[in-house]
């Protein structure tokens, strides 16, 4: 259940909550309210963050790339064990090469630290913005924030990121941890949490698994006519996943297939194969985390730099669409003027 919202910004959230400051007031700078500014990478702020950003995308598809190269080469991924009776059929695992884990792991290692950079950067220039001076004791301690407390995110306003304006602090409090509920799934916690066990430990490892609830197809042909049998999957079949709880090796059973008619051959092109990792003891999908890491920093730096979504990227955001090719940062104050009408 998730609060009051107004923009969304999260994994399994569809908006992130607003917060009003009391004591905002209006000023003005080249004649646009704070309220209403855009810091525009590489011209109002520097153009580091979103560099970062950008790199952790690339690095993300390119595992993804280099993960469907991978499975191309395989070819069929199993062998198939046929009963005496030949009414069940074994299915093992036949995988003509190892995949390069550790490769995919450091990639994925290099994705997290440049996510987190590029919010770490984003809230170095929000902090310096206009030249704005941030004293020594707090700029050692200057992070993208990660509150998940209310009374921790007004002391940050007070000490850490007192420097910026107080629209931006509005702005970065829709996107805090404490906003929503549960808190531990709050924007950035994820992230963050495998960004420092990747940093502070030997990384964080990747594996192939076989995942039962992930469709794959079996193809099966029937020594009967079809007049003779039912069909394919119909009443009196069976199935039973066999996959280890462990990542997948060539020659796992993986599932056994059983019907109530003869079968004369079986087999399955692509196994129900993903690569995972563990965190704190909870197995994650890899794509599913990458593609929520995505749509967290990106609702991030749109509500911190421009402080509403154009409707494209709210879809992505959401987890409705993909990636818009199109910018998410205006060029003009016109621009934002013209956006903010048209949205509800």
């Amino acid at each position: 259940m998730q609060r009051e919202s107004d923009i969304s910004a999260g994994t399994g959230h569809t908006r992130a909550p607003v917060c009003h400051d009391a004591r905002v007031k209006r000023r003005s700078l080249q004649d646009i309210p704070d309220w209403d500014r855009v810091y525009r990478p590489g011209v109002d702020i520097r153009a580091y963050p979103i560099l970062k950003w950008e790199r952790a995308w690339e690095l993300a598809q390119q595992i993804i790339t280099e993960y469907g190269t991978y499975r191309d080469s395989l070819g069929e991924e199993t062998e198939a064990e046929i009963s005496t009776d030949r009414r069940t059929v074994n299915f093992r695992a036949h995988l003509r090469f190892d995949p390069p884990i550790g490769r995919w792991s450091l990639l994925f290692g290099e994705v997290l630290h440049n996510y987190r950079s590029a919010l770490d950067g984003l809230a170095w220039e929000l902090a310096h913005l206009n030249g704005s001076a941030v004293p020594s004791e707090h700029e050692r301690n200057l992070y993208f924030p990660l509150a998940e407390s209310e009374a921790k995110w007004e002391r940050l306003k007070r000490t850490t990121l007192a420097s910026m304006p107080v629209a931006v602090h509005d702005r970065l409090c829709r996107v805090q941890p404490y906003r929503f509920e549960p808190v531990e799934e709050g924007i950035g916690l994820l992230l963050n949490k495998m960004s420092n066990l990747d940093k502070h430990r030997a990384g964080l490892v990747l594996e192939q698994r076989v995942l039962d609830k992930t469709p794959f197809t079996i193809l099966a042909t029937p020594e009967e006519p079809e007049s003779d049998r039912g069909s394919v999957g119909g009443d009196g079949s069976r199935y039973e996943f066999l996959a280890p709880d462990r990542a997948i090796r060539s020659g796992d059973r993986v599932f056994t297939f059983t019907e109530p008619w003869t079968i004369k051959t079986a087999s399955v092109e692509k196994l129900p194969m993903r690569l995972t990792t563990t965190i704190e003891g909870r197995l994650h999908e890899v794509w599913g985390l990458l593609s929520m890491i995505e749509r967290q920093v990106a609702g991030t730096f749109i509500n911190a730099c421009v402080g509403f979504t154009h409707p494209e990227w709210a879809s992505f955001i959401q987890g409705e669409s993909g990636r818009p090719e199109s910018n998410w940062c205006p060029n003009t104050a016109r621009y934002t003027a013209d956006m903010r009408r048209q949205l509800p």
